[in-house]
């Protein structure tokens, strides 16, 4: 057994790291700039705004390792540069890949980069909109046609090592070195490295629990979505835990009286119930039983405060406000459950085996009991593992409807807001909570009928 288990946990690692590295890149193509989000601020003010921001986002940048290149290596052009990611601004970075696709000859583009900004930061005593604007334009210049008509308006008195430089650019073209690729090693300090592992400073790196600070609250993610994962677990454990347990019997139930009119009537129910929406369902709850218009049995919104509350008192006080959220989650879990129980009951009563015992004179109550118990039950233990995502992913509508901060809730929250760290930390939280699902559920399949791992390891 702890052989098997040792090897399963092996599998783990690779998936669990393509799960970190899928979630990395997701998180480099969201909208919206982490530096920008931060700073709750955009370079689109203006020139005068512009040089007053691009130092701060640049500092900003360098304090989340944007400054940094992406990954241990990168496939580029022999156009650009291996530093090309230290660009602190978006709009240079698009302007001077521009510059490269068209002359294809880094130092000159440098060089003319580096005038460019210097006159642009440091104006100096003679000011003059238009030749600001000039250099404003330029910075940002989008294609070779607006490029030309900023430098024609640019003071060659004031301004001569930029036209310089830009002479000299033209003068040097290589634009062939674009259709030549290149591959630039970047070792460790790269922003995929740090996430991982930290960067030694604040940040102690997602292998060692750390993932982020929210860029809305600036609270660290752990904080936020641990006491988040805590209301989703107490939600989730019990409507799986009763799913599973009753489900069970009710499946055996129906199928020793498949054909009669109980397994019609209650199958049709069955069926029924799961074909409702959870979330309409609950809201029903709340009409009927939650102080709406009808019955106030429960509590409708919310956890409560327990603070001030002994053990017992608090315990039966939050079981109170859980009974109508688990039930919406229970539900359509046990329906589903329940008819695959009486499928694979129906189908395990009709094997040779079963004739053969009730040959032997043994009753059906007890085959059913035992044998074919454990036999369809097996297919049960394979949906666990499937089922525990789909329960906290279900919860989202449900801790909406209640009112409930979970981690449904909270990662809708964080999504509208554009809170990245959140949004992807539920991510990873979640699909660490399903490669565990799976694997409990092998684990349990070992152990209901170890002869099917002995096949595996024969064949």
């Amino acid at each position: 057994m702890l052989k098997y288990l040792a090897r399963r946990l092996l599998y783990m690692i690779p998936t669990l790291v393509a799960i970190t590295l899928l979630t990395f890149v997701i998180s480099l193509h969201t909208p919206g700039d982490p530096a920008m989000l931060k700073l709750r601020n955009s370079e689109a003010s203006g020139p005068g705004g512009a040089r007053e921001f691009w130092p701060a986002y640049a500092r900003e940048r360098a304090k989340l390792n944007l400054d940094m290149p992406v990954f241990y290596f990168s496939l580029s052009r022999l156009a650009l540069p291996d530093t090309f990611y230290r660009i602190a601004i978006p709009a240079h970075r698009k302007m001077l890949d521009n510059l490269c696709w068209e002359y294809g000859n880094w130092p000159q583009i440098s060089k003319y980069y580096q005038r460019l900004k210097q006159a642009w930061l440091h104006p100096g005593e003679e000011r003059d909109e238009m030749q600001d604007a000039a250099l404003y334009h330029l910075l940002v210049a989008s294609n070779a046609r607006e490029r030309v008509q900023w430098i024609k308006k640019l003071d060659r008195r004031r301004f001569g090592p930029v036209l310089e430089a830009w002479a000299e650019l033209q003068s040097k073209a290589r634009p062939w070195k674009n259709y030549i690729p290149s591959i630039h090693w970047h070792g460790r300090k790269n922003q995929y490295h740090y996430w991982l592992f930290g960067d030694g400073r604040e940040n102690k790196g997602l292998l060692r629990g750390d993932l982020g600070r929210s860029f809305r609250s600036h609270r660290k993610v752990n904080e936020i979505l641990s006491s988040a994962i805590l209301v989703t677990l107490q939600i989730s454990i019990f409507a799986l835990l009763f799913a599973f347990l009753l489900s069970v019997p009710s499946g055996l139930f129906l199928a020793g009286r498949a054909g009669s009119f109980l397994d019609r009537s209650l199958s049709s129910l069955l069926f029924a119930l799961y074909s409702t929406p959870a979330f309409w369902l609950g809201t029903l709850l709340i009409v009927f039983l939650g102080g709406g218009d009808f019955l106030n049995l429960f509590p409708p919104f919310g956890l409560g405060d327990i603070s001030q509350r002994g053990f017992f008192d608090a315990l039966l006080f939050r079981f109170w406000h859980l009974i109508l959220p688990v039930f919406c989650l229970f539900y359509p879990a046990y329906t589903y459950l329940t008819r695959q129980m009486r499928n694979s009951a129906l189908e395990e009563m009709q094997k040779p085996y079963v004739r053969a015992l009730r040959a032997r004179g043994i009753p059906l109550s007890r085959i059913r009991r035992k044998d074919i118990f454990i036999n369809a039950s097996l297919p049960h233990i394979t949906l666990l593992g499937s089922f525990i995502p789909l329960i906290i992913s279900g919860s989202v509508m449900i801790e909406v409807v209640f009112s409930l901060p979970g981690m449904g809730k909270t990662t809708l929250d964080a999504l509208y807001a554009r809170d990245y760290p959140v949004v992807f930390g539920a991510v990873l939280i979640t699909s660490a909570f399903t490669v565990l699902g799976f694997l409990l559920s092998d684990i349990l399949y070992h152990l209901a009928d170890p002869r099917i791992q002995v096949k595996k390891e024969k064949a």
